[in-house]
């Protein structure tokens, strides 16, 4: 039986330094040794170990890169040492022996600034001599009616604005600007404890330099209901023609009429807004008899043909007045009353001539006792204006359709010139 041969590769090589023999690998036996992983350690506290082939090397650690808040302190920084690290103060900076703390280095500490100045750190290196305000530092140092003035170096007390020493009492006193007439104001000045104030009378205004009144135009506010007229201080209201006031701005027509305006037999007094018309007296036809100076009724003789065949039964006058611009309302109700007949008669009413521009409408309403009638004005009406309208109401037969009669009413109506 034949056995291998067994051979101690290591027994017949030598490695060098920083190397060991492996058997098993017999074809590069020489291996490195890491010499960092052994124990004890080859490297001292505070430095690293780094492993080369066949050797190694002990370096410093730099704790301040590794963990950057070793130094805790809010003005500290941390300096890398060979095997360690110290915590310092930074610049302009400088370690309490008792709080430890790093602590600001007082750049004013034995800094002698001339009277009334101190020391005033302006920067990391820089520093000046300011100014003390003693009237902020020491408000008190001057009397309740004087003031403190500050000046480079020191202060001194004087009299508050609109005050004077009196130097018999040693006080501050009110200057009364206007009874010294130092005012300004060319109006109303009223005295106040250390100033004074400018006033205007009624009816003027206050320019931006609180010193003088100008007139104001109380008219530029449209007071008045007609016409407004500017004085100085103050303003008047006036009417127009036909119109008394009532009070300081307003107009009220009065009704001349009533106040001894006569027309001449043939006519009769109307009033309107503003003035007054003479309106000629209705003029009656053949068979007709005058009941008023506006109105005329059929009448016919016993057997008088000729007239019952008249269809007409009245002729009216009427008259009625408007505001201009007033807003639509009812001027004129109607309403014929038709008896002796069998059967109630159709009643229409319209407007023969005179509503040219539409101005006006009729509106009817049944009722128990007749059909009535109203005119109304459609829209604003700009005066001044006088419109004549006919107005007819005829009665036709519910049976055959024939007129039976006719109401004839002359309307006229006179929009003023004004809106009141």
């Amino acid at each position: 039986m034949i056995y291998p041969l067994i051979v101690d590769i290591c027994s017949s090589i030598q490695c060098g330094a920083g190397f060991s023999c492996n058997a098993s690998s017999p074809a590069r036996p020489c291996r490195d040794i890491d010499e960092c992983s052994e124990s004890p350690p080859k490297c001292k506290s505070g430095e690293g170990c780094l492993n080369f082939i066949g050797t190694y090397e002990c370096r410093d650690i730099d704790e301040c890169r590794l963990t950057p808040r070793n130094c805790t302190g809010d003005n500290e920084i941390c300096v890398n040492k060979y095997g360690g690290f110290n915590c310092r103060c930074r610049d302009r900076f400088r370690r309490n022996p008792e709080t430890k703390e790093c602590e600001r280095i007082n750049l004013c500490t034995g800094v002698n600034c001339p009277r009334g100045y101190q020391c005033v750190i302006v920067d990391d290196s820089n520093f000046q001599c300011k100014d003390i305000n003693e009237c902020k530092l020491l408000p008190l140092k001057c009397r309740g009616d004087q003031r403190c003035v500050n000046y480079p170096g020191g202060y001194y007390c004087t009299c508050r604005d609109g005050y004077r020493l009196n130097r018999l009492i040693n006080r501050c006193q009110d200057i009364d600007e206007c009874f010294e007439r130092r005012s300004g104001c060319n109006q109303i000045c009223e005295n106040t404890a250390g100033s004074f104030v400018c006033k205007c009378r009624s009816g003027f205004k206050m320019l931006e330099n609180q010193r003088t009144c100008i007139d104001r135009d109380e008219c530029q506010t449209a007071p008045c209901q007609y016409r407004c007229f500017n004085t100085e201080g103050s303003y008047y209201c006036s009417c127009p023609r036909g119109y008394n006031k009532t009070s300081v701005h307003f107009c009220s027509d009065f009704d001349e009429c009533e106040t001894g305006v006569k027309c001449n037999a043939s006519r009769f007094c109307f009033n309107t807004y503003g003035g007054h018309r003479c309106i000629p007296r209705l003029q009656c036809p053949s068979d007709y008899v005058q009941m008023s100076a506006t109105r005329c009724d059929r009448s016919c003789g016993a057997g008088d043909i000729s007239c019952y065949n008249k269809k007409i039964m009245r002729y009216s006058l009427w008259t009625f007045r408007l505001r201009s611009n007033e807003i639509p309302q009812r001027i004129f109700n109607y309403r014929i009353v038709a008896y002796r007949y069998k059967t109630a008669p159709e009643i229409r009413y319209y407007f023969k001539r005179g509503n040219t521009e539409n101005f006006f409408e009729i509106i009817t309403q049944r009722k128990s006792d007749g059909i009535y009638a109203s005119i109304r004005n459609k829209r604003k009406i700009k005066g001044p204006k006088i419109m004549s309208l006919e107005f007819y109401g005829d009665v036709i037969h519910s049976e055959t359709g024939d007129l039976a009669s006719r109401f004839v009413n002359r309307i006229y109506v006179f929009v003023s010139r004004n809106e009141f």
